[in-house]
């Protein structure tokens, strides 16, 4: 068996010209060098697309929560304009009831000073009709002398029968200003009562306002804070369960790649137990066939010796550089997991730290409208308050002086009754007996006073009326005036009411959208985290399967180059002898190019001085012209031409000064 081997190997040493053989001659070299190109570019190609993968995934992140947090900046600042415009619309409001409290202050005030005023002229009018009554009843006693009626008894029937006139009309005077006095003071008094009960009533709803605006303050701040500890609540929930989904990912990632890392170490175990018991048999077979060649074999043994080492070498260099890409791509996996899993955590607190800016920005503005709201309500209550202060001072002045003038009018009253009576009770119709003349100086007074009475009861109705329908006009505006003001607060209460339930609104549809929102970004991130899971899985999977075909290749080639070992060997023999020959060519060169450095010269030149640029040069030994000649200024190499053995030009990039050595270094000429 070995001489047949030995034969083979012989006839295939002598068919093969290893002079012009190539790689593509030796078989199997081809399709290993092809295959082992192909692994390298799918590698190089599943790398980049992961790297794309994982960058796309990261702008991807980048841009939903940009998305996000330019959603949250808009929602936020619609809710701040809400807000703003609300509290625009309050203060409007509150300065409109203001206004119209101020002008119903300033049109009662002016109504009771008109009052006060009318009252006055009244008093001032009635005091100068009392006073004209008072000289005419004057004028009237005056002009009676008791002492000169003694005798005219007819004059006493004439005189009686004026009196029962006189006593009549007065009569009739007195009771018509009584009824009318009555009526004055019953509508006086009603509308007195009508004041207080309206005062009353607007104090009763205005109470009820403020207990309904308090009430209403506290559902709205508390509907408020129970949607504060919401979505507190929620953001926590999310930020939890993604941090439980990452960390879920991270040690799935983590357990697959020592899973992957075992398997592929145990499979490079076997693949390398494999070709050491492979290579052991190829050795114990190639030391069978060393022992049979003899010296030639011997130098066989040795190349495939040199041969196996090489391979050993190889199969150890392939299994380091395997086993750091496996580390480097699980390195690669856990970084971008980490980079990954932060990037989400900082994405999340900046979302959640904006929620809670923009809570709290809500929160103060909202405290902000409570305060302001409360205070403008305390400000009305007070104003309102004044007013019925002021309105119940008018009413008890309004009552003072009219009680005042009821005094002053029945005190007058009394006086005249008095005064009559006076007149009344000093007429003697015994006395009046003997004065004819006093006939018609009596009938021309009588006719006077009658002109008179006249007169006054014609000044007293005209009076009266004025009075009355200054009182009745009063009456009218005041009614008016309860009725504006009933009229204005029950519009600023259904106005109250429909902000409220606008705020309320507004608030609630902010508060789902923002719910909305949330639910919208927390299943975005949800099928977002999915789709990577699957992604990642799926990327492992092409990996596991990339390293699987890798290593069942690399098996292949292994058997096929244990299979073309022999042929390799005997290639190897033809490359070696082809190096030895030209090793033996190169030591021929070095011994050449030893025998030409045993001729090197070097000569130092200096005093030479120069700028920067061309400088000829002439040396004084002879130099080759060839690529062993340089040129150094002070142990720095310039660049030269030589035109010569002594002709040298210098392309100086710096000064030469005087001190400067300038070396040649070459070989003799």
């Amino acid at each position: 068996m070995a001489q047949i081997r030995s034969k083979q190997i012989a006839d295939f040493l002598t068919s093969v010209n290893w002079g012009t053989v190539k790689g593509g001659d030796i078989i199997g070299g081809a399709v290993l060098s092809s295959e082992f190109s192909t692994e390298k570019a799918a590698r190089i190609a599943g790398d980049e697309t992961l790297s794309t993968d994982l960058s796309t995934e990261v702008i991807d992140r980048g841009l939903a929560v940009s998305t996000e947090a330019y959603v949250r900046s808009v929602a936020d600042a619609t809710l701040s304009t809400n807000l703003s415009s609300e509290a625009v619309t309050r203060s409007t409001a509150d300065a409109t009831l203001s206004t119209n409290l101020s002008s119903e202050e300033v049109t009662r005030s002016t109504a009771d000073a008109t009052l006060t005023a009318n009252l006055s002229t009244e008093a001032y009018v009635r005091s100068v009709a009392d006073k004209n009554l008072n000289d005419r009843v004057d004028s009237v006693l005056a002009n009676i002398d008791p002492e000169a009626l003694d005798s005219l008894t007819e004059v006493v029937s004439a005189f009686q029968l004026a009196d029962g006139d006189l006593l009549a009309s007065i009569s009739t005077v007195l009771y018509e200003h009584n009824i009318d006095w009555d009526s004055l003071s019953i509508a006086v008094r009603g509308e007195i009562s009508d004041r207080i009960a309206g005062d009353q009533t607007i104090s009763a709803n205005l109470s009820t306002e403020l207990v309904a605006r308090a009430t209403a303050d506290g559902v709205i701040s508390a509907n408020l804070s129970a949607e504060v500890v919401a979505r507190t609540n929620a953001d926590a929930a999310l930020a939890e369960d993604l941090s439980i989904a990452i960390s879920a990912e991270h040690e799935h990632h983590v357990d697959g790649d020592a899973a992957l890392s075992a398997e592929f170490s145990l499979a490079i175990l076997a693949e390398h137990s494999e070709h050491l018991s492979a290579e052991q048999v190829i050795s114990a077979n190639l030391s069978s066939e060393l022992v049979a060649r003899a010296a030639a074999d011997a130098t066989i043994s040795a190349n495939l010796s040199a041969e196996v080492v090489a391979r050993t070498n190889a199969d150890a260099a392939l299994a380091e550089e395997l086993s750091l890409a496996i580390s480097a791509e699980h390195e690669h996996h856990v970084d971008g997991d980490a980079a990954l899993s932060a990037e989400f955590s900082l994405a999340i607190l900046a979302e959640h730290s904006e929620h809670l800016s923009a809570e709290q920005v809500i929160s103060a503005n909202l405290s902000t409208e409570l305060v302001a709201r409360a205070t403008a309500d305390d400000a009305i209550s007070a104003n309102l308050s004044t007013e019925l202060v002021a309105r119940s001072n008018a009413d008890a002045t309004l009552t003072a002086n009219l009680s005042t003038e009821a005094y002053v009018r029945s005190t007058a009253d009394l006086n005249l009754n008095n005064r009559i009576d006076s007149v009344l009770a000093n007429i003697d119709p015994e006395a009046l007996d003997s004065l004819t003349e006093v006939v018609s100086a009596f009938q021309l007074a009588d006719g006077d006073l009658l002109a008179s009475i006249s007169t006054v009861l014609y000044e007293h109705d005209t009076d009266w009326s004025n009075l009355s329908i200054e009182v009745r006009g009063e009456i009218s505006d005041r009614i008016t005036g309860d009725q504006t003001i009933s009229a204005g607060l029950s519009t600023e209460l259904v106005a109250r009411a429909a902000a409220d339930t606008a705020l309320s609104t507004a608030v609630s549809t902010a508060m789902w959208n923002e719910h909305v929102e949330h639910l919208g970004n927390e299943q975005a991130i949800s099928a977002n985290l999915s789709s990577e899971l699957v992604a990642r899985a799926a990327a492992d999977t092409a990996l596991s399967t990339a390293v699987s075909t890798a290593m069942w290749n690399e098996h292949v080639e292994h058997l096929g180059n244990e299979q073309v070992i022999s042929a390799n060997l005997s290639t190897e023999l033809v490359d070696r002898a082809a190096a030895d020959a030209a090793l033996s060519a190169a030591i021929s060169a070095e011994v050449d190019a030893r025998i030409a450095g045993d001729t090197y010269a070097e000569e130092i030149v200096t005093g030479l001085v120069a700028e920067a640029g061309p400088l000829p040069v002439n040396t004084v030994g002879e130099f080759k012209m060839s690529a062993d000649t340089e040129v150094y200024v002070n142990g720095l190499r310039v660049e030269f031409t030589q035109n010569g053995t002594t002709d040298f030009e210098l392309n100086l990039v710096y000064a030469l000064e005087a001190s400067d050595k300038v070396m040649f270094v070459g070989v003799v000429a």
